[in-house]
């Protein structure tokens, strides 16, 4: 009987997996799980990934997703596969509100907006949202 149970799990465990890094399709599939950064990064793709890479602990600590675009390429911390939808959403967001950087919540609303980036701004903002108060207070 274990066995047989041994073998069921070996043969759900990639299923459970793939279900749990999914493609992401839009935005809004981030909704109540995550706050989202947007950046248009232009030229400094790089320089703006090390800038996020560095940050990482506080990033993941406020369930962050970010996304970096630039004319050819998007980037982003969230570790399932991304369409080109998403894409075309992300600059169309950024378009939108005629910003070079985005911060939405989890409720899916614009947060705030900024010509740079200036995590220290960022983060300050999202502590002193009521829901990360809530899960400060109860973690």
């Amino acid at each position: 009987m274990s066995r047989i149970l041994l073998i069921l799990l070996m043969l759900l465990s990639p299923i459970a997996w793939a279900e749990a890094v999914q493609s992401l399709h839009s935005l809004s599939d981030l909704k109540w799980k995550n706050r989202l950064i947007l950046i248009d990064a232009g030229d400094d793709i790089n320089t703006y990934q090390d800038e996020l890479s560095q940050r990482d602990a506080e990033i993941n600590d406020r369930d962050i997703v970010w996304f970096l675009i630039n004319q050819s390429s998007l980037r982003t911390n969230y570790t399932g596969t991304v369409t080109d939808n998403l894409t075309r959403e992300v600059r169309q967001k950024l378009q939108h509100h005629n910003s070079s950087v985005l911060l939405m919540g989890k409720d899916g609303g614009v947060k705030a907006t900024d010509t740079q980036l200036r995590l220290h701004k960022l983060f300050s903002e999202i502590d002193s949202m009521p829901m990360r108060q809530r899960e400060l207070q109860h973690p």
